[in-house]
């Protein structure tokens, strides 16, 4: 699995007092039936660009980085490695799950 810390974070705790810093946007390719949700800023504008993807209209407020409120956790996003058949990214929100998952090859 190709590794990347999605730049959004989870919230552990009630944050009322902080603003969120970004939005999560969810695309679609309906030629693949594929879906990709991403608040990184870059990957926003490459599927923007993308031939065949388009904005479904989903989207929710993120933080973006752990020093943006208090309590925050990071998100680690593990994408298929290339030709095994799955397509469908893994979420992880726990720092024990990330380091774990790191380990495995595929």
């Amino acid at each position: 699995m190709a590794r990347r810390l999605l730049l959004f974070i989870v919230s552990l705790a009630g944050l009322a007092h902080a603003q969120p810093t970004g939005r999560a946007i969810e695309f679609h390719d309906a030629s693949r039936g594929a879906y990709f949700l991403t608040a990184d800023r870059e990957e926003i504008a490459r599927f923007d660009a993308a031939e065949g993807w388009a904005r479904t209209g989903g989207e929710f407020a993120v933080y973006v980085d752990a020093g943006d409120a208090a309590d925050l956790a990071p998100v680690c996003r593990f994408r298929p490695k290339a030709g095994t058949g799955a397509d469908t990214p893994l979420y992880i929100a726990n720092a024990e799950g990330c380091d774990a998952a790191k380990q495995y090859p595929g």
